[in-house]
C-alpha cells in the first residue's frame, strides 16, 4: 500500500518547457543581431544542457560555470553569457503549474498522503517551490545541489527513503524522466510512475499516466 507520494518537479508539476522556452525568446533578438543561426544555436544548447547540468551535480562545475557554459558557444563570450543568463534565470525563476497540480495535491493531502518533491537543480529551486501555489504542501523538498547526489543515482533514492523512514513500496515516485524518476526509483524499490503530458516523453516507462487525475489508480 502506498503511504507516502514523491513528485520530480520540473515538467512534472510545472510546465518548465514552457517557461524556458519563453526565456529563449527573449534572447533570440540579441542571437540574431550577431547574425547567429538561432536554430543552430538553441540545438546545440539543448544538446549540452543535460551533460553540464550532470556535471554540475556532481561537483565538477560551479553553479556558475555550469550556468555560463550554457550560453558561451558559437562566438558568444562570458560576458555576453552572464547577461543571457540572467534574462533566462529571471523568466524561469517563477513556476508556471499545470492545471491539475493544485485541485489533485490539495485532494491527496486532505486523504492524508504526505508530498515530497525530489528534484535536480540548484540551490534556488527550493525558493522557486516553496514560493509556488502548492509550496506548503510538501513535507520535505529534496534537491539535488544540497544533497551533493542527484537522479539517477540510487543513493539519493536511499537517502530518501532513510529519511523518510519507510518501506520502499510504501512509496510512490511520479517524474516525467524515464530513466531519472521511473527506471531509477524502481531499483531502488519504490513503485514509479511516468506523468507523460501530452505525449512528450522520449522514452516510456511501463506505467504511464498523462494528467495527475488518473493517479489514483495506483494508489490502491
Amino acid at each position: 500500500m502506498i503511504k507516502y507520494i514523491i513528485f520530480d518537479f520540473d515538467d512534472t508539476l510545472s510546465d518548465f518547457q514552457g517557461i524556458k522556452a519563453q526565456a529563449k525568446e527573449k534572447i533570440t533578438p540579441y542571437l540574431e543581431a550577431q547574425g547567429i543561426d538561432t536554430a543552430d544555436y538553441w540545438e546545440h544548447y539543448e544538446a549540452i544542457f543535460e551533460p553540464l547540468f550532470a556535471r554540475y551535480v556532481n561537483r565538477e562545475l560551479t553553479v556558475t560555470e555550469y550556468r555560463l557554459m550554457r550560453f558561451t558557444h558559437h562566438g558568444i563570450t562570458t560576458t555576453e553569457a552572464a547577461r543571457y543568463n540572467e534574462i533566462y534565470l529571471d523568466t524561469v525563476s517563477c513556476a508556471k503549474l499545470f492545471d491539475d497540480v493544485v485541485p489533485v495535491l490539495t485532494s491527496l493531502q486532505k486523504r492524508g498522503y504526505p508530498l515530497y518533491v525530489l528534484t535536480n537543480g540548484p540551490a534556488v529551486q527550493r525558493q522557486k517551490i516553496e514560493a509556488c501555489a502548492v509550496g506548503s504542501l510538501f513535507e520535505k523538498l529534496f534537491i539535488s545541489s544540497e544533497l551533493g547526489v542527484g537522479k539517477p543515482d540510487r543513493a539519493v533514492y536511499d537517502y530518501v527513503i532513510a529519511e523518510l523512514n519507510a518501506l520502499p513500496e510504501e512509496i510512490l515516485m511520479l517524474g516525467d524522466s524515464c530513466e531519472n524518476d521511473c527506471v531509477a526509483a524502481e531499483r531502488a524499490g519504490l513503485m514509479a510512475v511516468q506523468i507523460n503530458r501530452r505525449n512528450k516523453s522520449i522514452r516510456h516507462f511501463h506505467r504511464q499516466i498523462d494528467s495527475l487525475y488518473a493517479i489514483d489508480q495506483y494508489l490502491s
